[in-house]
């Protein structure tokens, strides 16, 4: 029943898996299976469901990360930032170089309003995954709102060796040397944008 449930779970038929892996959840009910049934019922959106075998899963395995994992995605999601934010940080302690931990509680402590952590979250996940696009940007966001503009123009200039069209990183380097007094170099990069725009006017 438990393959059949993860089946039915990887072709998005979740009344389907969600009855088999109860089946197996009756036959014998390990922490893997309730994970499993808890992300049938994350997406379709039965939050209470999903948290209530989360806990189980969990209760059945302390240390089994992927749990904590998904039950701060249902936090999030409730945006009950403390709770998942959490989560994430007992997820990391069991696994320290987990892939996303990092970027995920770093997003979660920018939509708290706690920037430092934030930049922090994404400073590590950078040393994790030292081409990961996303955590370049967010940081230089970050020292942008600092007014820490150098840091802000160094992941700008990063971003932009891994692609010479990111939007982002030339509008952050535009304001960056707009508010440090080189307009020189703020039309130089508003330029770029005005070519690219032109390029791919959609």
């Amino acid at each position: 029943y438990y393959n059949w449930g993860l089946f039915f779970l990887n072709r998005s038929e979740y009344d389907a898996a969600i009855s088999d892996l109860s089946k197996a959840i009756d036959l014998k009910p390990l922490n893997h299976f309730y994970n499993a049934r808890g992300s049938a019922y994350t997406q379709q959106k039965k939050y209470d469901f999903a948290l209530t075998d989360y806990n189980k899963s969990i209760e059945l395995n302390p240390t089994f990360s992927g749990s904590y994992y998904d039950r701060a995605r249902v936090y999030a999601f409730q945006k009950n930032y403390t709770k998942a934010i959490a989560d994430l940080s007992t997820l990391i302690k069991f696994d320290p170089t987990h892939k996303t931990a990092y970027l995920y509680r770093g997003r979660l402590f920018n939509l708290a309003k706690e920037s430092e952590k934030a930049r922090e979250d994404f400073t590590q996940d950078i040393k994790l995954n030292p081409n990961r696009i996303e955590s370049y940007e967010y940081r230089a966001i970050l020292s942008f709102n600092k007014k820490d503009y150098f840091n802000a123009m160094a992941d700008a200039e990063y971003l932009l060796s891994l692609d010479p069209e990111n939007y982002k990183a030339l509008f952050l380097l535009t304001l960056s040397y707009n508010n440090l007094k080189d307009t020189q170099k703020a039309q130089l990069h508003f330029e770029k944008i005005i070519k690219l725009k032109e390029k791919s006017p959609s």
